[in-house]
């Protein structure tokens, strides 16, 4: 080979490694942007790691927040049932004394028109005691009239005090 075909191979070779070398430039640039877009990408997936964290963080407080919320309204639930069924036996002892207290009060009222009616039955006894102590009055004698009267009034306190035992 002559010096002038080894000149024009230089040529050539130097002519190859210019484009190689611009091509090695250029895919260089493209190196260099892939990294950047790579860095750029590997921090948004860091950023969306600590957001994936920070949202999960917050998931599990709010579910732990729920599930109180939840207990203790569970809790309000069962304390107000228990409430709601002690008032209703309340309501149903107080419903039982009022009816036993009518009762009672029945038969009071039904003492009371008794009572009433042997007062009158007294009354109307002591009237007659007392016109046939007239009576008598005007036909015996001041000492057996008295002796009579004691008898009468003793008969009658006898008579008042079994009526009030009785009324017990």
């Amino acid at each position: 080979m002559t010096l002038q075909e080894q000149k024009a191979q230089l040529q050539e070779k130097e002519i190859e490694c210019e484009v190689l070398h611009l091509n090695m430039e250029k895919e260089s640039g493209q190196c260099a942007e892939l990294e950047e877009t790579c860095g750029g990408l590997r921090k948004s997936n860091e950023n969306e790691q600590k957001m994936t964290v920070d949202l999960l963080t917050r998931l599990e407080k709010s579910r732990e927040a729920y599930d109180e919320a939840f207990k203790r309204s569970e809790q309000l639930i069962t304390t107000a049932e228990k409430r709601e069924k002690k008032r209703i036996e309340e309501l149903a002892t107080l419903e039982a004394r009022r009816a036993e207290e009518v009762c009672i009060a029945e038969e009071l009222r039904g003492k009371i028109i008794e009572a009433k009616t042997a007062e009158e039955d007294l009354r109307c006894k002591v009237s007659e005691i007392e016109e046939e102590a007239y009576r008598h009055l005007r036909d015996e004698t001041t000492d057996g009239l008295k002796l009579r009267l004691e008898k009468c009034l003793n008969g009658f306190a006898m008579w008042g005090l079994q009526t009030v035992k009785w009324l017990k």
